[in-house]
């Protein structure tokens, strides 16, 4: 009656070492430090800072005339960027609505297979676009394979089978150490400590111990990602519907339960412990039940019904531990779940935006600050980066990176800098401020009397 007496794959039962040996690995695998991918530590481009704070920080202890230059700069940007992203966005919405699962509108036109396809790879086309300008860093094979083989911290078994999918894209921003809530056990203990005073002074003993530092376990620290997307399309199928998630605050452990399709099983020591609980009762039910058989047929028939009640409550506990354990992990979803498919193309778009913003804005007061001295690419990035890590210098967070090369792209693009080759490598200098204003002012007219900024 044990569920992890019989092997998944060919039916016959674990010896009973073999048991003991796969549930103690479990065990210490979840009391141990996880060790996680290196790629999760490196520096990532994403700008985890709002624009308004951003702004009030770059105009801080500016003249008066300056900063109110600076402001409408930022402005005459967001705007040019709202405008050219929102086209992108209708643009996208037209692409994703026929090949739309969860679509409510009507007369949509009927794709063949061979048009669905193709509509499908238009979107993930676009939508790999729109990741980069997110700074949304793409995992490879490698590194999902990485992250996939760790097991999650809710006392599940997860299993993903990826070629399921074609693509299987998960994409990340933002990356953090985090200590999670305690659990029921350490709950308990805090409210013991808290009502009864001669336990804190225990504690507090317990404390000053002399060798505490060689049995005190250290605090875990856990990783989790801060925005997850995930692009999958299922090769089964007519349709091959391309699917479109974003979800938030994903403990790296539990990215496999995130996964469409997923199968779901208790772990080898979670199942260790409920059969052995059970095992425990039955054997002495079974005890009882030999002795009855000894006694009288009356007695029998009492213990028998006896040791019948225990193999339902035995099999209603490990029911009912395993539904639980399935419903956390579905409040897990719901409450990290941000948005699906159409919904999650929106969601990107306002990303993408607000991140272009501050790389332009950012990179133009670099150069600004610096008047009469042509910069080198390298040299800008040196700079912003110094100054976005005065912003938050106790953070825990990682390096930020910051994608000077399209901050660039960007300034040449609307005609912010004046640019000086030398011999292989490109120079930058920032056009003063009315300039700058008078650039994007033409560009703004130009596009009200033809409909472009060129």
């Amino acid at each position: 009656m044990l569920p992890i007496m019989n092997n998944v794959q060919g039916g016959c039962p674990l010896p009973p070492k073999n048991i003991l040996a796969i549930a103690f690995q479990d065990a210490r695998r979840r009391m141990s430090k996880p060790s996680y991918p290196k790629f999760l530590e490196e520096p990532e481009n994403f700008i985890p800072f709002r624009m308004t704070l951003l702004l009030e920080k770059l105009l801080e202890n500016r003249p008066e005339e300056q900063a109110s230059d600076l402001r409408r700069l930022h402005r005459m940007l967001a705007d040019r960027f709202h405008l050219e992203f929102h086209e992108k966005l209708l643009h996208l919405r037209d692409l994703f609505i026929p090949i739309d699962p969860d679509r409510d509108t009507r007369a949509e036109p009927i794709l063949s297979p061979e048009e669905h396809k193709q509509k499908g790879e238009e979107v993930i086309h676009e939508i790999q676009s729109l990741l980069t300008s997110c700074n949304f860093a793409e995992m490879t094979d490698e590194q999902i394979n990485q992250c996939l083989t760790l097991q999650p911290l809710s006392g599940l078994k997860v299993e993903v089978d990826r070629l399921k999918f074609d693509p299987f894209q998960i994409s990340y921003r933002g990356c953090e150490r985090y200590v999670p809530s305690p659990d029921r056990w350490s709950r308990a203990k805090n409210w013991l400590l808290e009502k009864l005073p001669a336990l804190r002074k225990l504690s507090s003993l317990k404390n000053r111990w002399p060798l505490k530092k060689y049995f005190s376990q250290p605090e875990k620290k856990f990783l989790r990602l801060k925005k997850v997307f995930l692009l999958l399309r299922p090769k089964e199928g007519q349709d091959q519907t391309v699917i479109l998630k974003l979800y938030r605050d994903v403990p790296v452990d539990n990215l496999k339960i995130i996964i469409p399709d997923a199968s779901i099983k208790i772990t080898i020591f979670d199942s260790f412990k409920i059969g052995a609980t059970v095992g425990c009762g039955l054997i002495a039910s079974a005890l009882k039940l030999a002795l009855a058989a000894a006694l009288s047929w009356v007695v029998l028939l009492v213990f028998l019904f006896t040791f019948i009640s225990s193999v339902l409550k035995g099999l209603a506990g490990f029911i009912n531990s395993k539904t639980k354990h399935i419903g956390s992990c579905s409040q897990e979803l719901l409450y990290q779940n941000l948005s699906n498919n159409i919904g999650t193309i929106s969601a990107l778009v306002t990303m993408a935006e607000e991140q272009e913003v501050k790389e332009i804005f950012l990179a133009y007061v670099e150069l600004l600050d610096h008047p009469g001295q042509w910069q080198t690419v390298q040299e800008m990035d040196k700079e912003v980066e110094a100054w976005l890590g005065t912003l938050d210098p106790d953070s825990q967070y990682k390096k930020i990176n910051f994608e000077e090369s399209d901050a660039v792209r960007k300034l040449k693009e609307k005609k912010l800098v004046d640019i000086r080759q030398e011999g292989e490598q490109e120079r930058f200098r920032a056009v003063d401020l009315p300039t700058a204003l008078d650039r994007l002012t033409k560009a703004w007219t130009r596009y009200t009397t033809d409909g472009t900024f060129d």
